[in-house]
C-alpha cells in the first residue's frame, strides 16, 4: 500500500466539486431566464406602444388635418352652401371624415385597451414604466376618448381595462 490514509477523499471532492458547478449552472440558467422574461415584456410593452404612436399619426392625418381643411373650405368666401352639388360634396366629406374618425378611435383604443390589459394584469409589471407612461394614459382618456367616443366613455363594457388604469393612474396623481 503506496498510500494507506490520505487526508481528503479524492473522490468525494470532486464529486462534490461537481455538484458545486451544477448548482452554480443552475443559478445562472434562473437568471438568464428571468432577464429574458423582462426583455420579452418590455419588448412587448414597446411594441405596443410604437403601435399606439402610429395609430396617434394615422388619426392625425387620416381625420384631424382633412378635418381642418374642410373647415377652412366652409370659412372661404368661395364656398357657396346655397349650390346643391357642392352643399351635398361637403356633406359626403364630413360623412366620409366621420366615418374615418370611427375606424380610427376603435383601432387606436383598442391598442391601448391591450397595453392597459397587460399593465392591469401583470404581464407588464415594472412600475417605473406605468409610472413613466401613466400621463400619457391619462391624456389618451382625457383628451380623446372624452372628445371622439363619448359613447364608449359612458359604456361601463367598454374599454374596462383602460378605464381602469386610468382611475388607477389618476387616483395616484391626486
Amino acid at each position: 500500500m503506496l498510500c494507506p490514509t490520505l487526508p481528503w477523499n479524492p473522490d468525494r471532492t470532486i464529486a462534490l466539486c461537481a455538484v458545486l458547478v451544477a448548482l452554480l449552472a443552475l443559478v445562472i440558467a434562473l437568471w438568464q431566464a428571468f432577464l429574458q422574461r423582462r426583455t420579452m415584456r418590455l419588448q412587448i410593452f414597446e411594441n405596443t406602444f410604437r403601435e399606439i404612436r402610429d395609430q396617434e399619426v394615422k388619426f392625425t392625418e387620416d381625420y384631424m388635418l382633412p378635418l381642418i381643411d374642410l373647415e377652412k373650405r366652409l370659412k372661404s368666401p368661395t364656398t357657396n352652401l346655397a349650390n346643391p352639388e357642392e352643399s351635398v360634396q361637403i356633406t359626403d366629406m364630413f360623412r366620409t371624415l366621420n366615418h374615418v374618425r370611427h375606424l380610427r378611435t376603435f383601432s387606436f383604443f383598442n391598442t391601448v385597451e391591450y397595453l392597459a390589459f397587460l399593465i392591469n394584469k401583470g404581464f407588464v409589471s415594472d412600475t417605473r414604466l406605468e409610472s413613466f407612461f401613466g400621463p400619457a394614459f391619462v391624456f389618451w382618456y382625457e383628451e380623446l376618448l372624452r372628445k371622439h367616443d363619448e359613447v364608449a366613455e359612458k359604456d361601463p363594457k367598454k374599454y374596462e381595462e383602460f378605464k381602469k388604469l386610468y382611475r388607477r393612474l389618476k387616483g395616484k396623481s391626486c
